[in-house]
């Protein structure tokens, strides 16, 4: 499963254990990107100002995950939501 479905499934359910699963699938997800990303930093022969844009964009969506979860975990329901 990808990161977009399981960030659908945290906006799709209330059961927090669900809620946290995802999370963890999501935090594994991205340890493999980020591995992936220091290759190609390691690697990559253009613009070094390309790479800091994408690793701070990386960071900002780690950001807003831990939002969204935190929300979720707290009750906040995002209209359109499955079991409202």
């Amino acid at each position: 499963m990808g990161i977009d479905r399981a960030v659908t499934a945290i906006l799709g359910t209330r059961d927090v254990s669900v809620m946290e699963e995802n999370a963890e699938h999501i935090a594994e997800l991205e340890e493999q990107i980020m591995a992936s990303f220091d290759l190609i930093c390691d690697r990559f022969l253009g613009d070094r100002q390309l790479l800091e844009e994408t690793r701070t964009a990386i960071l900002d969506w780690q950001e807003i995950r831990e939002e969204l979860l935190g929300q979720q975990k707290r009750g906040f329901h995002y209209p359109g939501q499955a079991g409202q």
